[in-house]
């Protein structure tokens, strides 16, 4: 989406930007984007312009990448041959074995660190 939010009206999750279902990045995305919109709001002091532009400016850069596809793109995931489907079971499998653990992470689960997130003041 072009924007996340119109009027008083403001989307996040999957509702605003629906990442790959192949980076696991949903559920964390959308924690994120909850925090942050609510301590946008809270620091704008009700002007829900000004926090809804410095949610968006804060997290945009953020859910473009969640957004992309792994190496491989769709086609790596959904196989279409009987051979290639065993390759990518086999693949999956070591990749979730004990010594191919973090290579697996740095290269599918990366997204989710570079994200610094501000600490906003306790509510009263």
């Amino acid at each position: 989406m072009d924007a996340w939010s119109t009027g008083r009206v403001a989307l996040l999750g999957d509702a605003a930007w629906c990442p790959s279902p192949l980076t696991g990045q949903g559920t964390s995305l959308s924690l994120v984007g909850a925090y942050l919109l609510a301590g946008e709001l809270a620091a704008a002091g009700g002007d829900h312009r000004v926090a809804y532009r410095r949610y968006e400016e804060l997290l945009r850069a953020h859910v473009t990448k969640g957004q992309e596809l792994p190496g491989g793109g769709i086609s790596g995931f959904l196989p279409a041959t009987r051979t290639a489907i065993r390759m990518r079971d086999a693949t999956m499998r070591a990749m979730a074995s004990r010594p191919l653990r973090g290579l697996a992470t740095r290269l599918f689960f990366s997204h989710a660190d570079g994200l610094a997130l501000p600490e906003y003041a306790a509510a009263r």
